[in-house]
């Protein structure tokens, strides 16, 4: 392609234009940095589960400084899972309640749909939700159906209603239900995260 003469002077100018500006950028930049550093440009991150406040302190200290303003946590999905699924998974493996006549104890599997069974109601799915979160005891909002395990873990299997209804403990013979299935290892990061960002 052939250019004029006097387009290959403008073209060249204005390369030579372009250029010479990023490098005084760049160069006032560099004499200034120091000076007046700027601001990550991204306010909000996701941060990975960290297991002490002294972890959490030091990352939001570094974010803060880079001018982050908002954390952000990604919670997992429910997982419908078969009974064989659950018993060969490792966290729950412990899962275990204490009964009488039984050595080894009773898979807590076993437990639920047995008292469940004996109400005449049937299971429709087994859901586990794994996000490490120290519930309490306040999750168990009826507990004539729910149960808790203290092993190596801590463990909640919450009976609930297959359909809608307005109390979720009114449960009768006939009806279907699922359990949720949640565990909790002892260390609850979202826990740390929140207390430190208190203190």
């Amino acid at each position: 392609v052939f250019f004029p003469p006097h387009k290959m002077i403008k073209q060249l100018v204005l390369s030579i234009f372009c250029i010479s500006f990023v490098i005084g950028v760049i160069s006032a930049r560099s004499r200034l940095g120091h000076l007046s550093p700027t601001a990550y440009p991204v306010h909000s991150t996701w941060m990975r589960d960290h297991y002490s406040k002294q972890e959490w302190s030091d990352s939001l200290q570094r974010f803060a400084k880079q001018g982050g303003l908002t954390v952000w946590q990604r919670g997992p999905l429910f997982y419908p899972r078969s009974v064989n699924d659950i018993l060969l998974d490792f966290d729950f493996a412990w899962c275990v309640y204490p009964y009488a006549g039984h050595k080894d104890g009773v898979n807590c599997i076993d437990m639920v749909t047995a008292n469940l069974k004996a109400k005449n109601i049937t299971v429709a799915n087994y859901i586990t939700y794994n996000y490490q979160e120290n519930y309490s005891n306040q999750i168990m909002v009826c507990p004539q159906f729910d149960i808790k395990i203290e092993s190596s873990r801590i463990y909640w299997l919450l009976v609930l209603p297959h359909t809608t209804r307005s109390d979720p403990c009114s449960l009768s013979s006939g009806d279907v239900a699922d359990v949720l299935l949640l565990h909790f290892n002892g260390v609850d990061s979202k826990e740390l995260m929140l207390h430190t960002m208190d203190s």
